[in-house]
């Protein structure tokens, strides 16, 4: 979990870096439970800035333990110019927190869509509150036994099917909690020619480095795009 130093540290991070779109998981919070001193936006606009500057966020609004910590979220920070551009916003129909999108008028009408994703899995504790456990709680309070992980698979490609068809140009970014290129989420993105961005032009061996699991050095963090979207 993203604890507050860590998530000032981010925001601070769009700044120095001159990101332009930042795309967070783990967010960590109950934003409904937060004072006002402490809500995702306050803490925005102390580090960047009320100016030029446009964020959204998204939690597991499902819950109904009310405490201030609770794992998952996500969020997205568009910065500079490009927060002039954004057009609109929106979340995962479930209102579990599953994922948060961005969207981006251009040139042509072409529209880029930035999509912050954080995909459950079946964790290695019983913690009560893990994404995993917050997740199964609903779908057993709703009569369905399947397992969170294949629930979200289930409901991102269903919804990836609908951003495909607006026509959109997809960057998809976020912690898949398992290798980045296991077959589950791979079968979901080859569908529509989604490719790694930051291997689809590299080797293995001089790719950059990404966050890794100390299991077998799993790569866990991964950035997708649709054909037409470029690493420079």
């Amino acid at each position: 979990r993203v604890d507050r130093r860590q998530r000032q540290m981010c925001i601070r991070d769009s700044k120095a870096h001159h990101a332009d779109i930042m795309l967070l998981q783990e967010t960590g919070n109950n934003w409904s439970v937060q004072p006002e001193s402490r809500q995702w936006r306050t803490m925005v606009d102390k580090y960047l800035g009320p100016r030029h500057v446009k964020t959204c966020y998204t939690y597991n609004k499902r819950d109904k333990v009310r405490t201030k910590v609770q794992y998952g979220g996500e969020a997205i920070i568009s910065h500079g110019l490009m927060s002039h551009y954004v057009m609109g916003k929106g979340k995962d129909k479930s209102k579990l927190g599953q994922w948060l999108w961005s969207r981006y008028r251009g040139k042509n009408r072409q529209v880029l869509q930035a999509v912050s994703i954080y995909c459950p899995c079946t964790p290695s504790t019983s913690g009560e509150r893990m994404v995993w456990a917050q997740h199964r709680e609903y779908l057993q309070s709703i009569n369905d036994d399947q397992d969170p992980r294949s629930e979200w698979l289930e409901d991102f490609e269903a919804e990836l099917a609908e951003w495909i068809a607006a026509g959109d140009h997809l960057i998809i970014g976020g912690d898949i909690n398992k290798d980045i290129f296991h077959e589950d989420v791979t079968s979901i993105f080859n569908q529509y020619g989604i490719s790694h961005l930051v291997y689809c032009q590299h080797y293995a061996e001089d790719a950059p480095p990404m966050h890794q699991t100390t299991e077998s050095a799993r790569k866990v963090d991964g950035l997708w795009g649709t054909p037409g979207v470029e690493v420079y």
